[in-house]
């Protein structure tokens, strides 16, 4: 999964949600996750949980490669 390429506008923009950027950065991680999953499930684009260097789950998302 190439995550690096997409960032969390191009997920909103896709899933049709409009969501103030600094509204979405002030939730807790395991909500901004949360938020993530379900909008990937929604738009069928693939997810996974990824330990950062600071020990957090972060959850990286990218559209859903047809093989």
């Amino acid at each position: 999964m190439s995550t690096c390429a997409y960032s969390f506008q191009d997920l909103f923009n896709t899933a049709g949600v409009t969501i103030k950027k600094e509204e979405f950065y002030s939730l807790p991680q395991d909500e901004i996750n949360s938020r993530v999953k379900d909008l990937c499930t929604k738009i069928n684009w693939e997810y996974e949980d990824r330990v950062g260097s600071d020990g957090k789950i972060y959850t990286a998302f990218a559209p859903t490669i047809k093989k």
